[in-house]
């Protein structure tokens, strides 16, 4: 699959007055991102994207319900083929630092995302 190349702070990459692009595992990746930062019910095309939030941040969190949550919104990449591990951060101002390893296109993947509250 390929898709446009966003920056660290979501947007649109452009190289040389063209949208950049991205594919294979680095798409994935990108993917993986944009499912964990967006919260479920919040893209009106697709209720079911996304995060549950309700034990991932604010007072009622909770790190196993927080890590299951987790588990499930990469899962709804059909691409990726296990969850090994999952590391949580709280940081300030209750946000959330996951630190994710997956499979997907025969390779292992690791990366880090910001879940703001």
């Amino acid at each position: 699959m390929i898709d446009f190349r966003l920056d660290h702070d979501d947007d649109v990459v452009f190289d040389n007055d063209d949208i950049a692009e991205t594919s294979g595992i680095d798409e994935i990746m990108q993917a993986v991102t944009i499912l964990l930062k967006t919260r479920m019910g919040e893209f009106f095309a697709d209720e079911k994207m996304g995060l549950d939030t309700e034990y991932v941040l604010g007072k009622a969190y909770n790190e196993a319900y927080a890590t299951g949550a987790i588990t499930d919104a990469i899962q709804k990449d059909s691409r990726v083929t296990a969850v090994n591990d999952i590391l949580l951060t709280v940081v300030e101002n209750r946000n959330l630092v996951a630190t994710v390893e997956f499979m997907a296109d025969d390779q292992i993947s690791s990366m880090e995302v910001m879940i703001l509250a």
